[in-house]
């Protein structure tokens, strides 16, 4: 099954709204809970969570084209039994034409030969 163009889109804008939000958090976090917090927790716990973010498209985006090189190469093997069947068809066309030029060749010669 291949995936449609507009479902990568929408999956691309997902993340990408998810990355947004994981950096806001960040931001939020270092400038509204430094007082309270720990510099070094606020940049781990931000750096934590738009790793997970990333990730998450890093194996989504994975599985996508998975999916759709196993679509397409399911295509292409049925796309190269259709033009075997095609050239077998075209070779037993210019076979029985070849076939059909000889044997003229053939009567034209005979006749020459009696006359």
């Amino acid at each position: 099954m291949a995936v449609s163009i507009e479902r990568i889109k929408k999956y691309r804008r997902w993340f990408g709204w998810a990355f947004l939000g994981s950096f806001l958090t960040l931001l939020f976090l270092s400038f509204l809970s430094a007082p309270w917090l720990d510099a070094r927790f606020v940049l781990t716990l931000g750096s934590f969570i738009t790793s997970v973010t990333t990730l998450i498209g890093f194996l989504v985006t994975i599985l996508i084209t998975w999916r759709k090189e196993l679509g397409e190469s399911n295509h292409a093997s049925v796309e190269l039994e259709k033009n075997k069947l095609e050239l077998e068809k075209l070779r037993r066309e210019i076979d029985d034409k070849n076939a059909a030029a000889q044997a003229k060749r053939n009567k034209k010669s005979k006749r020459r030969q009696i006359g």
